[in-house]
């Protein structure tokens, strides 16, 4: 029989508290915390268009959690968490506010209103705001979501970079 103070049974222990951390950190953050910055792209509808588009969602969270969940087209499948600082959350949401993304509209449809669209939310200071982006985007949109995507590199998930 070995000795409780053995460094084998001391590290299992300490290796099992920290998964049950990180797991019980991910069930709140996702339970329990509203999410502050949505970006879904979804899928295209119809056969006459090709169905080629990545289909995935990136969640952040008030304390800088990241979910990713990927469906098609994707280079990672399925899902992944991950974390930023705070602080980049926050240059997202500045971001945003010198855009002017609370007082946008969804940006005009094609005729064709089933090709892909991206969908960005934002909450801050108790409100939220949510823009759909069809064909057409605007360059304030555009800028927001490759300050998203920069922030939160989700190329690594989406090409593979």
């Amino acid at each position: 029989m070995g000795k409780i103070g053995q460094p084998h049974v001391v590290a299992g222990s300490l290796i099992l508290v920290l998964v049950a951390v990180n797991a019980y950190l991910y069930w709140r953050n996702t339970l329990y915390q509203p999410p502050r910055v949505v970006v879904q792209l979804t899928k295209m509808m119809g056969s006459t268009w090709p169905n080629d588009q990545p289909t995935y969602e990136v969640v952040i969270y008030s304390d800088g959690t990241v979910t990713y969940k990927g469906w098609s087209h994707v280079a990672v499948p399925g899902q992944k968490v991950t974390w930023i600082r705070v602080g980049q959350l926050e240059e997202i949401i500045a971001t945003a506010e010198q855009l002017g993304f609370f007082q946008m509209e969804d940006p005009p449809k094609n005729i064709v209103d089933e090709l892909p669209n991206k969908v960005i939310t934002i909450a801050q200071d108790g409100r939220s705001h949510t823009v759909r982006i069809y064909t057409y985007s605007t360059a304030e949109l555009s800028a927001l979501e490759a300050k998203i995507d920069q922030v939160v590199n989700s190329a690594q998930w989406v090409a593979g970079q």
